[in-house]
């Protein structure tokens, strides 16, 4: 970790003091795995470590940093999963990590036995391949199976496979996805939506441009495409939402970093609502589809100002109806920070005067509001 920050200053140093060149000097940079570049950036990282080990304070923050990263008495981040607790873990013991759970009960009562489902050390050293967990999808409603991303040292790029909870091992002839800066999420148990590449070519950006739908025992050449973007976009991205009363499908098209344009998938078509190409999508919750806006909108006489968090019943939005409703509009000096939901309730963290405060809202055909008390 250490070495990648100091590699990252170091490459800003240099970007920047040939930004104003016609031609960049540095452009075999991007070649991130030719023995060129790392040799650069072992120089670097010498030179850089050099300099910082001269300051008296050096090892005592070193050493003090270290203590922490290794402490066993960190805060085990959570993820609820059905019945069960996840969570990835590293250590002086785990230093590419575990993945592991444990009961919620268990969890709640502040037992610490929990069960390792993936060692990457041990995956790392049996393939001779330096894997970086980056993440898994579970199969709603029991999470027995995961979609698991792994990366080789820790790159964009991820294998997807199907990994069995029970078994703690990858499924034979399961879904399996190669190396490519992509995403898979389920839609049941035999059906995924892919967005990697297909080997039809990816964006400028190097990012998916296709969505597809792939159905198990078939080949992922043979995936159905439900979605073709433009070369020329940033990225093409598929994912699904299953909620108790419906498995909810959408596809963003981001056309810049900041701009992009969203579709919902329904009954196998494609539907488009009329929205701001700069509107940012948030979550579903009760039915209801929440955006934010990142600049003013009129709909229906009604102003929404930038900033504001807006919702929409999902069949309203779908049939094109306008009956937006507002969550939050945030002040001159406050904001919204990140918004997350739990099985009843939204949680929306407002930053108001340079201070965190945290609001949660339920939803009865309208939005009811209460300030959390918190320390």
């Amino acid at each position: 970790m250490k070495l990648y920050y100091l590699s990252l200053i170091a490459l800003m140093i240099t970007f920047s003091n040939c930004s104003n060149q016609k031609t960049d000097p540095y452009l075999w940079l991007e070649e991130v795995d030719s023995p060129k570049a790392l040799e650069w950036v072992e120089d670097w990282n010498e030179k850089s470590i050099k300099v910082f080990a001269e300051s008296p304070d050096y090892q005592q923050l070193y050493d003090e940093n270290l203590k922490i990263l290794n402490s066993s008495e960190r805060i085990a981040e959570p993820k609820v999963l059905g019945d069960f607790v996840y969570n990835f873990w590293q250590d002086e013991l785990h230093q590419r990590g575990i993945w592991r759970r444990i009961g919620l009960e268990d969890y709640l009562n502040g037992n610490s036995e929990w069960e390792i489902l993936m060692d990457l050390d041990a995956i790392s050293k049996k393939d001779g391949i330096k894997w970086v967990f980056k993440g898994a999808k579970g199969l709603y409603p029991d999470y027995d199976k995961f979609l698991v991303s792994l990366s080789k040292g820790g790159g964009d790029a991820v294998e997807i496979k199907e990994f069995d909870v029970n078994t703690r091992q990858f499924v034979e002839n399961g879904f399996f996805i190669p190396e490519a800066k992509g995403e898979a999420n389920w839609i049941d148990e035999n059906t995924l939506m892919v967005s990697t590449d297909f080997g039809e070519g990816v964006t400028t950006s190097g990012y998916p441009v296709q969505v597809k739908i792939w159905k198990r025992g078939t080949k992922l050449d043979d995936a159905r495409e439900i979605f073709k973007g433009e070369q020329e976009d940033m990225g093409i991205w598929g994912y699904v939402f299953p909620k108790e009363d419906r498995v909810y499908q959408l596809i963003m098209q981001r056309t810049s970093f900041y701009s992009g344009n969203i579709f919902f998938v329904e009954n196998g078509e494609l539907i488009q609502p009329d929205l701001p190409a700069d509107i940012d999508f948030k979550a579903i919750f009760k039915g209801q589809i929440v955006f934010q806006l990142k600049s003013d909108w009129q709909v229906n006489r009604t102003n929404f100002s930038q900033g504001s968090l807006i919702s929409i019943g999902y069949d309203d939005l779908i049939e094109d109806k306008r009956n937006f409703q507002l969550l939050i509009e945030p002040g001159e000096r406050s904001a919204v920070t990140s918004i997350s939901t739990t099985k009843d309730r939204i949680l929306v963290n407002m930053l108001e005067n340079v201070k965190s405060e945290l609001y949660t809202y339920k939803f009865d055909r309208q939005w009811i509001k209460e300030k959390f008390a918190t320390p």
